[in-house]
């Protein structure tokens, strides 16, 4: 009886210091978000106060795009002072020199901190900062564990820079194995000295509906955040390997979400804020009437830290 009452406490102290660490997490954070209105065209400014589990409006109207405001969902931010627009007929509201904004020049682009990323006709990149570019060249064709690609198949997802070297994620659609292969193209951008590394551990989940491209992935903390539909994954830049952080298709539906089918749930969007993970999920995506949630997630277990049900899909910081 003894062993039980002793066992119990111990429980009882690591639950509540759980709790405590949690709320430790969450105090005074409020994470940025942009809202869209289909009907005006309108984006505007939201925060999410997560200790108090609210979001409330700023009352700040960025910017307008009446002919095409879905356009405004590919919006790439930093959560702060930095946008990056898709549409260059989108109005900017009230802009001064307190935020810098910027279009999209190519379609092809891809962004990282400062840094532009852009794969050319010709199979070479260009890696672009504020003050200097980079050429870096590739060779038409290059055999990775013996298969042979034409580097113009392998489409540009994201990429990381630290120190003097860019870690490029490509990926390929392999019709004989029917699933969407994830590649690291590791550049010294000041010799010029690439190699090209297959993901280990690659899932097999990966759509050519949802691709890992654009907005589907973050790259942060020397690691690549790739997710499907249900599931968030996490590629470390040097050990070129994948691991699986969260399914929410396999959390407990009393711990989380409402509704008991977690099927109907789908990761929608992905970003960062502060060093945390933010993802939306859309729930009976397939039915009239949804269920929206906004989810903080740990960087490095991929762990729920909180979340709230929305009645919108908002704008994460991505940048």
């Amino acid at each position: 009886m003894k062993l039980i009452k002793t066992i119990t406490l111990s429980l009882l102290i690591l639950c509540t210091l759980c709790a405590c660490q949690n709320n430790t997490q969450i105090k005074d954070l409020s994470i940025p978000l942009l809202k869209i209105s289909y009907d005006s065209g309108e984006c505007s400014l939201y925060e999410w106060n997560v200790e108090k589990e609210e979001i409330i409006s700023k009352e700040k109207t960025l910017f307008i795009n009446k002919e095409d405001p879905f356009s405004l969902l590919y919006t790439y931010w930093n959560g702060k002072d930095k946008f990056i627009l898709y549409d260059d007929n989108t109005h900017i509201i009230n802009s001064d020199n307190s935020v810098t904004v910027s279009f999209r020049e190519n379609r092809r682009e891809s962004y990282f901190q400062d840094y532009i990323l852009l794969k050319m006709d010709d199979n070479s990149f260009i890696l672009k900062t504020e003050k200097e570019s980079y050429n870096i060249p590739l060779e038409s064709t290059i055999v990775i564990n013996g298969e042979e690609f034409f580097v113009k198949e392998l489409a540009l997802s994201a990429f990381y820079v630290k120190e003097n070297k860019a870690y490029i994620l490509l990926n390929n659609y392999s019709t004989e194995e029917n699933c969407i292969k994830l590649y690291i193209l590791e550049v010294d951008y000041n010799s010029g000295i690439s190699e090209l590394y297959e993901v280990e551990n690659c899932p097999n989940t990966l759509s050519p509906s949802l691709p890992p491209a654009g907005n589907n992935v973050m790259p942060l903390n020397n690691s690549f955040y790739v997710f499907n539909y249900t599931q968030i994954f996490k590629i470390d830049v040097d050990s070129k390997t994948s691991k699986e952080i969260l399914n929410i298709a396999e959390l407990k539906k009393e711990n989380y979400f409402k509704s008991q089918n977690k099927k109907d749930y789908v990761i929608t969007r992905i970003g960062q804020y502060n060093n945390y993970i933010i993802i939306n999920v859309v729930g009976d995506w397939q039915l009239s009437a949804e269920e929206n949630y906004i989810c903080l997630l740990e960087l490095d277990s991929g762990n729920i830290i909180n979340l709230i049900k929305t009645h919108y899909e908002y704008i994460v910081p991505n940048l």
